[in-house]
């Protein structure tokens, strides 16, 4: 007897569930959104965005992403991490060359081999190889909309930092504005330059010192190892001995 009141009411509720809700308005009330293409594994939404994959065998290939409207926004296949780059903007670390705008879907191909970093004033760090694993590296910047504004021509560049960026090209490193434009030159050159903090750079042959933005040697190049001067104290280390060095600042 309680069997057949068991399946008497399983039964009543589906009725009761078929009578109030057709696919449409069970779609309408849990605002389900169906998805224009099949696939297998749907990830969490991020930023409007969500990746899909598709089942091949034992193993799973991302096919791209749909909007919160189940569309397939940015169709492009193979990819499976990523990193937003602007509000708009998604970078595709697989293919480190290639930016996609959520909005549109359209892709931003940049130079082959190449990756960016995160924006800094508005500008990002390029980098390039003209060979994978090995080849010449190339660096410049780009804009938020993945344009290259700043040529690839530097063997090395830093972040923007005040509205200026420091560069090396032809072993010798110089500081360059938005446009490109050299501002400063330094006299030396130095192997690595770090960026200035607090009116110093750390600077690099086969020790470290330090340099201020005139170029002038504040620290002799005698230490084994240096960091940043972010504090009023800089570490260093000569023969295997820790440093401190107590930098006094004078604001003129």
């Amino acid at each position: 007897m309680k069997k057949i009141k068991k399946i008497l009411t399983m039964m009543l509720m589906l009725c009761i569930i078929n009578s109030q809700f057709t696919p449409s308005t069970y779609a309408s009330t849990l605002d389900v959104k169906w998805l224009e293409e099949d696939c297998d594994i749907v990830e969490d939404f991020d930023n409007g965005l969500a990746q899909v994959y598709e089942s091949y065998g034992r193993s799973y290939k991302s096919v791209g992403f749909i909007n919160t409207s189940g569309e397939k926004i940015i169709n492009i296949s193979g990819n499976k991490d990523y990193s937003w780059f602007t509000d708009d903007i998604i970078k595709l670390s697989s293919y480190y060359h290639v930016l996609a705008n959520k909005n549109t879907g359209d892709i931003i191909k940049l130079p082959k081999y190449s990756y960016i970093t995160e924006l800094k004033e508005g500008l990002a760090r390029i980098v390039t190889d003209s060979k994978p694993y090995g080849g010449e590296t190339k660096c410049g910047f780009i804009d938020e909309n993945g344009e290259i504004v700043i040529p690839i021509i530097y063997d090395s560049v830093r972040d923007f930092r005040n509205g200026h960026a420091l560069v090396k090209k032809d072993e010798a490193w110089h500081k360059i504005d938005k446009t490109g434009k050299i501002v400063a030159t330094y006299p030396y050159n130095f192997y690595n330059m770090g960026d200035f903090h607090n009116g110093l750079a750390r600077v690099s042959m086969d020790e470290h010192g330090y340099i201020n933005e005139e170029g002038d040697i504040i620290i002799p190049l005698i230490y084994e190892h240096a960091e940043d001067f972010v504090g009023v104290m800089l570490q260093l280390e000569l023969d295997s001995t820790k440093v401190l060095i107590l930098m006094i600042l004078e604001k003129v």
